[in-house]
């Protein structure tokens, strides 16, 4: 029993830890990005078929693929996301991220000088030199991720389709 409760309480906090990333990559947007990728993917798959009289079914079967497409690229993301921070480093930059300064800093909106100052106290704090000092090395692991994620979200469609016997322009 004592084998189960440390199991059980493992899981827990690797649970935890992977809804704590979940919500940042929320919060910072980075969740809606990878969502917006997806749609202009298809988009673009699209426009690659147009020579062929594809019903709409189909592409509805094709973008049906999204979900499954976004539950694996987050997965990956926490993953990436966990090997670089520690779970009270990814609390402290979801708080951030859902204060009123965080939620412009994703916007892109303009920011006050009170925003402007709480902005530049988080990026000087412990948590934000982490994330300066780990940006090449985060940057360099998501951008080989989302290679790997997109094309297979490709091959997924365009191998979908060309089941269907529908082949590209």
């Amino acid at each position: 029993t004592l084998f189960l409760l440390i199991t059980s309480t493992l899981s827990l906090a690797q649970t935890d830890s992977r809804s704590v990333v979940s919500q940042y990559l929320t919060d910072n947007g980075t969740l809606s990005y990878y969502s917006d990728v997806v749609d202009k993917m298809y988009e673009f798959i699209q426009q690659e078929f147009s020579g062929q009289d594809i019903p709409s079914d189909v592409w509805a079967e094709v973008r049906n693929g999204k979900e499954e497409a976004m539950t694996l690229i987050e997965s990956r993301l926490v993953q990436a996301y966990q090997s670089h921070f520690s779970e009270e480093e990814l609390k402290t930059m979801t708080d951030f991220y859902v204060s009123e300064t965080g939620m412009k800093i994703v916007r892109g909106k303009d920011l006050n000088p009170e925003e402007k100052s709480a902005r530049d106290n988080f990026y000087a704090s412990a948590t934000g030199q982490k994330i300066k000092a780990a940006t090449d090395s985060l940057n360099s692991v998501l951008a080989e991720l989302t290679q790997a994620w997109s094309s297979e979200i490709y091959a997924s469609a365009v191998g979908g389709l060309n089941s269907k016997g529908y082949t590209k322009n």
